[in-house]
């Protein structure tokens, strides 16, 4: 079991977070429904403005039975930016459109960032 902060750290040296701010507990749950509380780790970065779609989402799930509704809260936040970016925001809608979500064991990650895969690639070799 590798700990958060080893994931953590290798994901985030591959994207660049300066148009992100950090969320606290109030906003991941304003954004996806869940309390960070409820997991063994969460970290979340967020758009800095309404026009950016940029976002990282680390969570490590404290039981297995958190997958399921962890994984739906992200599709939905996905479905979310989609829908406010359709029609005039194109790059932020190529972003959402080729997000990542990777889910592996009681990890899970999702990226909006030019970069995504190079985080999920850093993901799952931190793993």
């Amino acid at each position: 079991d590798v700990p958060f902060e080893t994931v953590t750290n290798a994901v985030v040296q591959t994207v660049d977070l300066s148009e992100t701010k950090t969320a606290d507990a109030q906003m991941v749950r304003r954004l996806y429904g869940f309390a960070p509380s409820e997991m063994d780790g969460c970290l979340l970065y967020y758009p800095a403005t309404n026009m950016g779609a940029r976002e990282l989402l680390l969570v490590k799930l404290s039981d297995l039975s958190q997958q399921t509704s962890v994984s739906d809260a992200i599709q939905a936040r996905r479905q979310t930016q989609m829908k406010s970016f359709e029609g005039y925001g194109v790059e932020q809608y190529d972003l959402l459109s080729n997000s990542v979500v990777e889910i592996q064991g009681n990890y899970i990650l999702f990226v909006v960032h030019e970069n995504a895969a190079a985080a999920a690639q850093a993901f799952l070799k931190a793993l």
